[in-house]
C-alpha cells in the first residue's frame, strides 16, 4: 500500500497503489492480503485490554507511555511497551493467577481473576457463616447461611476452653 486513497470518484475505480487496489489487495471485495509498513512498532489496539491487564497499568497510563509522556522502566513509547510485554514470563504469571484463584484471599482472587480479564459480578459460596453480614465487594451468593457465634479468647464459654481454635474455610483443601 503505497497511499491511504480509495477511490477516483469520477470514475469510481481504485486508486493506484491505495488501500482498495486491484493488484495489491483485491479491490472492494478484498480477495488479497496487503500491509501497510508502519515507522514504528505499535500494538494491535484490538490488543489493548490485555496488554493493559498484563502490564499493570491503567489505559491511560498506556496511552502516556505509548505517546512518550511517561516513562516505564525507564523507556518511552512503543518500545517500552514491547520491552515490558518481552519482560513478562506468561506462563508463570498464568500459574501465579491461578494459584490466587484457588486459593487466595477474596482481594487476591478478584484481582487476579480481572488481570485475566474478566469482571468479577458476584461472589458465592457454599455457606455463609456471617449470616449475610460479609461484605465482599459485590453480591454474596450462598447455598445456606449460618451464624456462627464467636467469643474473645479470654471470654470462651467453659465447654470450649479445652478445643484447640482452628480456623474454619477450605484454604487447605486440595
Amino acid at each position: 500500500i503505497g497511499n491511504s486513497g480509495t477511490f477516483d470518484f469520477k470514475s469510481m475505480k481504485p486508486v493506484k497503489d491505495g488501500l482498495f487496489d486491484i493488484g495489491k489487495t483485491g479491490g472492494a471485495e478484498g480477495l488479497r492480503f496487503s500491509k501497510i509498513s508502519l515507522p514504528a512498532k505499535i500494538p494491535n489496539p484490538l490488543a489493548e485490554p490485555a496488554i493493559t491487564r498484563l502490564m499493570g497499568v491503567t489505559g491511560a497510563q498506556f496511552e502516556r507511555i505509548l505517546g512518550g509522556k511517561e516513562e516505564l522502566d525507564g523507556k518511552t513509547g512503543p518500545d517500552a511497551i514491547e520491552a515490558a510485554l518481552k519482560g513478562i514470563d506468561v506462563d508463570k504469571a498464568l500459574e501465579e493467577a491461578k494459584g490466587a484463584v484457588r486459593s487466595g484471599s477474596g482481594s487476591q482472587r478478584d484481582a487476579a481473576i480481572k488481570k485475566m480479564g474478566a469482571k468479577v459480578v458476584a461472589a458465592c459460596c457454599l455457606i455463609d457463616r456471617s449470616a449475610g453480614k460479609a461484605k465482599v465487594g459485590v453480591p454474596l451468593i450462598a447455598l445456606a447461611e449460618w451464624k456462627v457465634s464467636a467469643w474473645p479468647a479470654d471470654k470462651l464459654p467453659p465447654h470450649l476452653r479445652n478445643i484447640p481454635a482452628v480456623k474454619p474455610g477450605s484454604r487447605g483443601l486440595v
